[in-house]
């Protein structure tokens, strides 16, 4: 009972230490890394970040979202402001936007600073030289200060990244992938969908121990995913998080939801994992809009779109509207810039039955999609 009383006066020490500075992101895990406070009272789980707060982030990266699709670059960068101005994590996929963003005002200045914040979040040089850029590149000014101050913030980066994490994490994925490549030659080979199978397993069970050792394993500890110039919304180890729910094992859910509420962790994210779970209903971003062949179609969702938008809202997720914009941009505008939620399911030929069905039951939309024009 003693300790159990120092263990709370100690919470609360460390409460109040922590609300006299509100303009921190004070999230566990830096916590536990930055200092050498016990973990026992770190895993107490204190409350550190506002959930209310968190949902705010969210609505007015939704709101910058649609003024972007709006061509309202104005309004769209004081949105992004607002959502930076607030105490949460802010993830690299918003910092991205939010720079293509000042680019279209012609705000330079603005638009090297994000840049920069993209820089400690693990984007190397080589990403700024993409086409996204080249007003930034064209302005002699900014970017000469840009790559002035690169190397500083790559050694923020270097100095903030658990390098053994992120290669224990890529030496996992690296083994998911190379069973993945052989299996459509060994579909019959029942030897090696044995091995597949614990292989999967093995990868599936250590990655929990991971989840379990850090939590949830966000861009503040393993930096960004850069696909060659492309900033993925994913994690490196997205791959490895759908193989683990496909095993139907759902012990991980309760740190992702927990991450989401945290700040750690996009809600379209973590809804696109937990869709394994929740189905049949789930939050209606699966097979929403579809391809197939050179037409876009919508899934009528009668029935069910009022429990699916009750969904969405539980998990600030946008409306399903708005993410129908968001997915005809990304499926229908060539060359484009923003980087957004968007999944399209594009759909293989099928026989003369099943197509006329298919049409029957989703509604064909008038936009053109990118490599149909």
């Amino acid at each position: 009972m003693r300790f159990l009383g120092t263990f709370r006066f100690i919470t609360l020490v460390i409460s109040v230490f922590i609300s006299q500075f509100p303009e921190k992101n004070f999230s566990s895990s830096c916590i536990y890394r930055n200092n050498n406070w016990p973990k026992a009272v770190v895993d107490f789980r204190i409350k550190l970040i506002d959930t209310n707060t968190v949902k705010k982030y969210h609505n007015y990266v939704n709101k910058a979202e649609l003024s972007t699709l709006d061509g309202n670059f104005m309004l769209a960068s004081s949105y992004y402001d607002t959502c930076f101005s607030l105490p949460v994590m802010h993830f690299a996929q918003d910092i991205y936007n939010a720079s293509i963003c000042a680019l279209e005002n012609g705000d330079y200045r603005k638009s090297v600073k994000y840049c920069l914040r993209l820089v400690e979040k693990g984007c190397k040089k080589e990403f700024f030289l993409k086409k996204a850029y080249n007003g930034l590149r064209s302005n002699k000014s900014y970017w000469n200060h840009f790559q002035n101050e690169y190397e500083k913030h790559r050694g923020l980066y270097k100095k903030n990244v658990d390098t053994l994490l992120l290669g224990k994490l890529k030496k996992m994925v690296l083994a998911d992938q190379s069973y993945f490549c052989e299996m459509p030659g060994r579909l019959k080979d029942n030897n090696f969908l044995d091995s597949l199978f614990q292989n999967d397993q093995y990868l599936s069970n250590q990655l929990s121990l991971l989840f379990e050792k850090y939590g949830y394993i966000s861009e503040e500890l393993i930096g960004v995913n850069v696909v060659d110039t492309t900033l993925s919304i994913y994690p490196i180890y997205n791959v490895l998080i759908r193989h683990h729910y496909q095993l139907k094992q759902y012990e991980l859910t309760n740190i992702l939801k927990r991450a989401v509420y945290e700040g750690k962790l996009k809600p379209d994210i973590f809804c696109n994992w937990y869709s394994f779970e929740k189905r049949p209903v789930g939050y209606g971003d699966e097979l929403f809009i579809l391809k197939y062949k050179c037409n876009l179609y919508e899934a009528r969702r009668s029935g069910v779109r009022e429990l699916i938008e009750k969904n969405r809202k539980q998990m600030w997720l946008s409306p399903l509207d708005d993410l129908k914009k968001k997915i005809i941009y990304r499926s229908s505008v060539d060359n484009a810039r923003y980087i957004y939620y968007a999944p399209l399911a594009v759909i293989p030929d099928m026989n003369e039955d099943s197509e006329k069905n298919f049409k029957m039951k989703n509604s064909t939309l008038p936009n053109i999609p990118i490599g149909c024009k």
